[in-house]
């Protein structure tokens, strides 16, 4: 096998829009309110890489110490950067309810 061909593969290579994901590590410039967000879709320039366009679920500070500081909804992430959740079962406020 072809190392570089695997890392073009992927890490997730089942990877699709809409699936729910965990950033595993998020950068020092960036500070979270939720680290969980659900996949848009591939760059469009890098998808072939690996790379997804993550919608977040509350949007994250991005602070460059240059400019101000910036809300992002969205972010474009690594896929080995990003943690696979399980299908969620119904929202919070159905359990217990019977």
């Amino acid at each position: 096998m072809n190392g570089a061909e695997d890392q073009a593969a992927g890490a997730h290579p089942a990877l699709a829009p809409g699936m729910r994901v965990r950033l595993a590590h998020p950068g020092p410039l960036l500070t979270l309110r939720s680290d969980l967000g659900t996949l848009i879709r591939p760059d469009d320039e890098c998808g072939d890489l690996g790379y997804w366009i993550v919608r977040l679920d509350q949007p994250a500070l991005f602070d460059d110490r240059v400019g101000e500081i910036e809300e992002l909804q969205e972010l474009l992430e690594m896929d080995d950067n990003l943690e696979l959740l399980a299908e969620e079962r119904g929202s919070p406020g159905e359990h217990g309810r019977g």
